[in-house]
C-alpha cells in the first residue's frame, strides 16, 4: 500500500511530532519511514535524511506505536515498519532500542520459541548488552531484567530489578506505573499484604484507569474488611470492563449492600461473557 495510505495523518502527524518535541518536519519523517519500509536482514540502509538520528528513529517508532493504541488498529505493514525502526535505531545506538533487541532474542529463549532461530552469539551478545545498560542503571533495561526473572520464577529477583528501575528515575510513567503493578503482584505472592497495597496504589496514582483497571482490582480483595473502598476499587475496575471485578462487586452489593438490583446488572455482564460465578450470582439473586 500507498505509505501516505497507513500512516496517521498529516496533521495528526505533526501534533505527535509536537507531543515528543520532534525537530524533524513531516517530509523528513516521511523519507525515513519510507527508508526503513522494507528493509531485509543485513541490508544497508539507504534514503534516511543525514540529520536523522538512532533516537530519532526510535520517536517515529513510539508514534507509531501511539497511533496503534490510540486506534486500537493493527496493520501487518506498520508492525514490520516498527520493527525495522528498532533494529535501525539499535544500530544507530539508541539504547532502547538494543534493549528491546535484547529483550526479544532472551524472551525467545526462555520461551523456547523455535519459529525465530537465534545463534549462541546473538543469545550472548543479548545478555552482555543487557548487563552493561543494566550496570549503567539504564531504566529499561533494568525493567526488561525484571520481566525475564519473573519470567523464570526468579520473583525476588524481579521484584528488586523493577525497584532499581523506579530509583533509577525514568522519564516515562509509564515505565514507573508498570513497575509498581510488578512489585504489587510480587508482594501478593509472597503475602506481604501492606507492601502489595503499598505498590498498587502508587501504580494507580500514576497511570490511567484503564491502563491499571487490574490494580483496582487487586486493592478490592486486599481491602476485603473495608466494604466501602472495597466497593469504590472494584466499581473502577469493573466499569474499565475487567470481567473479573464483576462477580466480586455483585456479590459485595448483594450480600453485604443489601442491593439485589446493582447485584443482577453486574452479574448480567458477567453472564453475558459466559463467567461462570457470575451465573451463581444470578441464581442467588433471583433465588432472593
Amino acid at each position: 500500500p500507498k505509505l501516505e495510505d497507513i500512516l496517521p495523518s498529516k496533521n495528526k502527524m505533526k501534533k505527535y511530532l509536537f507531543e515528543k518535541q520532534s525537530p524533524l518536519n513531516y517530509q523528513e519523517v516521511l523519507r525515513s519511514y519510507r527508508a526503513c519500509m522494507k528493509i531485509e536482514t543485513g541490508e544497508s540502509v539507504t534514503g534516511i535524511p543525514s540529520n536523522v538520528s538512532g533516537d530519532d528513529l526510535m520517536t517515529l517508532k513510539q508514534i507509531l506505536e501511539k497511533h496503534r493504541k490510540e486506534n486500537g488498529s493493527f496493520n501487518s505493514h506498520l508492525a514490520e515498519l516498527e520493527n525495522n525502526l528498532v533494529e535501525i535505531s539499535a544500530e544507530r545506538g539508541n539504547n532502547t532500542a538494543i534493549v528491546l533487541l535484547c529483550s526479544r532474542i532472551l524472551t525467545n529463549v526462555i520461551d523456547n520459541n523455535e519459529t525465530i532461530a537465534y545463534s549462541q552469539e546473538d543469545k550472548d551478545h543479548a545478555q552482555d548488552l543487557l548487563k552493561q545498560l543494566c550496570g549503567a542503571n539504564f531504566p529499561l533495561a533494568l525493567k526488561v531484567k525484571g520481566d525475564l526473572a519473573y519470567k523464570i520464577g526468579h520473583v525476588d529477583e524481579a521484584a528488586k530489578s523493577y525497584q532499581s528501575c523506579i530509583d533509577a528515575n525514568p522519564s516515562e510513567i509509564n515505565m514507573i506505573t508498570e513497575c509498581y503493578r510488578s512489585i504489587g503482584i510480587i508482594a501478593m505472592m509472597n503475602f506481604d499484604l501492606n507492601k502489595a497495597k503499598n505498590a498498587f496504589e502508587n501504580s494507580i496514582s500514576l497511570g490511567s484507569r484503564q491502563q491499571v483497571r487490574d490494580c483496582y482490582y487487586y486493592l478490592g480483595q486486599l481491602y476485603e474488611d473495608d466494604k466501602l473502598r472495597s466497593k469504590y476499587y472494584l466499581e473502577i475496575a469493573a466499569s474499565q470492563g475487567l470481567k473479573e471485578a464483576f462477580a466480586p462487586l455483585g456479590f459485595l452489593q448483594l450480600n453485604y449492600f443489601n442491593n439485589p438490583m446493582l447485584a443482577e446488572d453486574w452479574f448480567k455482564v458477567g453472564y453475558e461473557i459466559n463467567d461462570f460465578n457470575s451465573c451463581v450470582g444470578l441464581f442467588d439473586v433471583y433465588m432472593k
